[in-house]
């Protein structure tokens, strides 16, 4: 059995601004429409429209953070015959070698998706020790696999070699 996981330190990389952004800003952001109203000038409403954006997208990716600490696999364990993933509280996920048959890499981020014929989804976040190591073996083990697609991730070393 082979293990893969994410380093310790950079556990708090990940939820330390998420927490933040969720409990700091959420009063902020509350606090910060309700000032719509009184917006006067043209500056005003620009101003307004632009840290809008910056607050929504912020809030959105630390939304979209704190979901993929339940979603995504920060631990794996390749056995002989399955790879089973764990994610930050420890939820197990398990999929048969045989099962697999699509692994590619998810459209927005660095992300590896393993799909099964039954219809099972594991996501494995970049962030684990060797992660193009750990993918490699999930791929040369998936002998039913149908598509196998990296989308040029092999060659960006500071996400393979990680």
């Amino acid at each position: 059995m082979k293990r893969y996981e994410i380093p310790k330190d950079k556990i708090p990389v990940i939820i330390i601004p998420t927490v933040f952004i969720l409990l700091i800003c959420t009063p902020i952001i509350i606090v910060f429409f309700s000032i719509f109203d009184e917006l006067s000038s043209t500056r005003d409403f620009i101003l307004f429209a632009i840290l809008s954006i910056v607050f929504i997208g912020g809030y959105t990716a630390a939304v979209g953070m704190a979901l993929s600490t339940w979603t995504c696999v920060y631990f794996v364990e390749l056995n002989d015959d399955k790879v089973v993933g764990y994610n930050l509280f420890k939820k197990r996920f398990e999929i048969y070698f045989d099962d697999i048959i699509i692994i590619c890499k998810s459209k927005i981020t660095y992300r590896m998706i393993i799909r099964t014929q039954k219809k099972e989804k594991m996501v494995i976040m970049q962030l684990i020790n060797n992660y193009g190591e750990c993918i490699t073996e999930i791929a040369n083990q998936a002998v039913n696999a149908k598509k196998i697609d990296f989308k040029d991730l092999d060659k960006n070393k500071n996400v393979w070699e990680m």
